[in-house]
């Protein structure tokens, strides 16, 4: 308990250990969460200054100790419950540690005592954004900025709950209006880019992702979601920086890695982009895009036992998607498994039926079994279904007709 750091161990409340402060204020700045805490916590045992008990408090946050911060507000409240700054932080900390209710009643319990604080509705919307309420949440950004027309950072997350909910054009005007207010917003950048993205503006959506990474220059964020629009426009060499640069940033995030292994198999590099895919499931052992991608790598590589593995991973972690069992297929035709292949073929075309290319697959099984008859008969289906294989297919075999 933090209470028994700085009440039961205080032996002269009065006394400042300035020295000790100092160590846990460069700590700090040296983003040396938990040796700051330690610091902070010799300096409570001489005393309970408010000031040290908030860097303390802080410090925990940083280092994600967020049931130990909620303590240390929780004593401060003791004394005074009304102390709005320290209920707004108190909120802050539950969401954080995800009581996501129990954050919602103290933001309430501010708004008995002060309606007309934007502060507190900002807040009470940042938490309903965590529990995807963005109807709500985009109610208490508004009833914010009625109250204070100028708040920037208000603007900032009504436009993320606007495109949360699908009104991309909103939300680019109130990315606008925060970047306005403050051109400095890294957050508002990245979102406006976000936005722009979905429009269908990619060179514009390019240009906010830059101003993003120049307002924050480790923003591996920015760096992923500019890698992943280079991507999708077919700049394979300026996504691959752009994904490199963001896991510079953040070396344990899967999300990145899977994306530098997407980007790595259109460049052809089929193993390193494997080695990708790995490395996400190093840090999320059940990403299910990581496993799926690691599958069609080892498919692609001609090592289909070792790719049927993670495609059975891959189901064991949802069933309900055509394309796995699609995969699993491939991966057992490969091996010369056509019972098998037909199995799951079938199984993805129940899934997905107006997939022509789950049809065609399963017309090359009887093409292989010499049944040529049934072969025209799920060829043509497959092709009505617009799938490329089997117009191709159909186009250089007219003859056969």
């Amino acid at each position: 308990m933090i209470s028994s750091v700085y009440c039961a161990q205080a032996q002269n409340p009065s006394v400042r250990d300035d020295n000790m402060i100092i160590k846990g204020d460069s700590l700090m700045n040296q983003k040396l969460y938990a040796e700051a805490i330690q610091a902070y916590q010799i300096a409570l045992t001489t005393s309970k200054d408010k000031e040290l008990i908030l860097k303390y408090a802080h410090a925990l946050h940083m280092n994600a100790e967020y049931k130990s911060e909620i303590l240390a507000y929780e004593d401060l409240l003791n004394g005074t419950p009304n102390d709005m700054s320290i209920l707004l932080k108190k909120g802050i900390a539950l969401t954080s540690l995800g009581n996501l209710d129990d954050a919602i009643t103290v933001y309430r319990s501010c708004l008995t005592i002060d309606s007309l604080k934007p502060e507190i509705w900002f807040y009470m919307g940042k938490t309903f954004q965590v529990g995807q309420y963005h109807d709500n949440a985009s109610q208490c950004l508004m009833k914010a900025i009625l109250l204070k027309n100028t708040y920037a950072e208000a603007y900032q997350e009504l436009g993320n709950s606007l495109l949360a909910l699908n009104n991309i054009d909103t939300a680019i005007i109130s990315f606008r209006i925060a970047l306005q207010t403050d051109s400095t917003l890294s957050e508002a950048w990245l979102g406006l880019g976000n936005a722009l993205n979905l429009s269908k503006q990619p060179d514009k959506a390019i240009k906010a992702y830059k101003q993003a990474i120049m307002m924050k220059p480790d923003f591996s964020e920015a760096f992923n979601n500019l890698g992943m629009l280079y991507y999708s426009i077919e700049q394979p060499d300026s996504a691959i920086i752009a994904i490199n640069s963001a896991l510079l940033f953040d070396l344990e995030n899967p999300v990145y890695y899977n994306n530098a292994g997407l980007v790595t198999l259109s460049l052809g590099d089929t193993l390193r982009a494997f080695k990708f895919f790995r490395n996400a499931l190093l840090y999320d052992s059940l990403y299910i895009k990581a496993l799926y991608n690691a599958g069609l790598s080892l498919h692609y590589l001609q090592k289909d036992k070792e790719a049927i593995e993670y495609f059975q991973k891959v189901l064991a972690i949802d069933s309900k998607q055509a394309e796995y069992w699609y995969a699993l297929g491939l991966s057992h035709a490969s091996l010369q498994d056509n019972v098998s292949a037909m199995g799951y073929w079938q199984k993805a075309s129940e899934l997905e039926p107006k997939n022509g290319e789950y049809w065609f697959a399963m017309g090359t099984i009887y093409a292989k079994n010499g049944d040529t008859k049934q072969q025209m008969k799920l060829f043509k289906k497959a092709a009505k279904l617009g799938s490329l294989s089997a117009k191709n297919w159909l186009k250089n075999n007219s003859t056969s007709k």
